[in-house]
């Protein structure tokens, strides 16, 4: 009897916004978009556990965070995924952050709120294809 082959890995986007409702519709939009497993976390203690969890390939982040911002928050996660290439994605409603986060080494790339979906989910699927 022969064993089945190893299943292929599906790229898992964690999505980091403290606020919920702003999580869940982005990930609901990357969902239907792609064929990612897409995971949720509130804040920046939870995108740690669920990163523990699940393994990231890519992340969107809002850097303007309450309980940590997002540039920790990557370093972070960044130390979690060493063994990984994991693409940090910055989106957020600040000019200044949305700026910020562009020079940032840590992220690929920074994106305004109301995002730009066809950009976001063209980042998301050009990670997906370098995993």
């Amino acid at each position: 009897m022969s064993t089945p082959p190893p299943a292929a890995h599906r790229h898992v986007v964690l999505v980091v916004d403290d606020d919920r409702d702003c999580a869940e519709s982005l990930s609901e939009l990357i969902r239907f978009s792609t064929d990612c497993q897409v995971e949720v976390a509130c804040g920046s203690q939870e995108a740690l556990s669920q990163a523990a969890a699940h393994s990231p390939d890519t992340v969107v982040m809002d850097p303007s965070m309450l309980d940590m911002d997002g540039f920790a928050t990557a370093e972070k996660l960044r130390t979690t995924t060493a063994d990984r290439q994991t693409t940090f994605i910055a989106l957020t409603g600040s000019d200044g952050l949305y700026e910020e986060a562009s020079h940032d080494h840590r992220f690929k790339a920074s994106l305004l709120k109301p995002v730009d979906t066809t950009q976001l989910i063209e980042l998301i699927v050009t990670s997906a294809e370098s995993h």
